[in-house]
């Protein structure tokens, strides 16, 4: 670290300081983004969920089961949590609700487990973003690790400018956090238009 500063080099910490504020700023603005992203598509999926929630207790109520059926109520619930049942329930008559219900509402019979496999994918993106953007790993590969390869660099690869390494050093780390912002956005687009939620 004494070299560093040895030979008037103050300019260069400041400069790579100032990089490394704008790096944190950056990282600090999509984190923003992307939490911003996240709770906006937690709040459109509860809405989802109440709005087919209150259409199927509409239906429910066409076919005469309400509160003060409790069997049948309790057979609603357990149709909620199975989307194909669900979509069968929207598509019949009155009578064939009743009588999905009435089967429902049995205590032998329990609802298809969700698919938790995107929900899953959902959790494990959310750790890695979180851990991506909380981890200063990289900020201090960025500062020190560009100080010890730009000098190495600059020795031995044929560079005749520390400068000259270091920016390319700066534009590879950059590109790399593009290209993670990239493809995150990329997926979360894909991933809607294929109708997951």
């Amino acid at each position: 670290m004494a070299q560093l500063f040895d030979g008037g080099n103050y300019e260069a910490v400041v400069s790579e300081l100032k990089v490394h504020n704008e790096l944190q700023k950056d990282k600090a603005a999509a984190m923003d983004t992307y939490l911003g992203r996240h709770d906006k598509k937690k709040d459109d999926e509860m809405a989802r969920t109440r709005e087919v929630t209150e259409r199927i207790m509409a239906l429910s109520r066409e076919c005469w089961v309400t509160e003060e059926t409790p069997k049948l109520w309790v057979g609603m619930l357990k149709m909620l949590k199975d989307r194909d049942a669900v979509n069968v329930f929207e598509l019949s008559n009155p009578e064939g609700r009743k009588s999905l219900l009435e089967h429902l509402a049995r205590e032998d019979v329990r609802p298809e487990p969700a698919d938790t496999g995107d929900e899953d994918f959902e959790k494990e993106l959310d750790r890695v973003m979180m851990e991506y953007f909380m981890d200063d790993f990289a900020d201090t590969v960025f500062l020190y690790g560009k100080q010890i390869g730009g000098d190495t660099l600059a020795r031995f690869g044929g560079h005749t400018s520390r400068g000259a390494v270091m920016s390319s050093c700066r534009c590879i780390f950059l590109l790399m956090v593009y290209v993670v912002i990239f493809v995150i956005a990329w997926w979360c687009i894909t991933s809607s238009r294929l109708g997951f939620p």
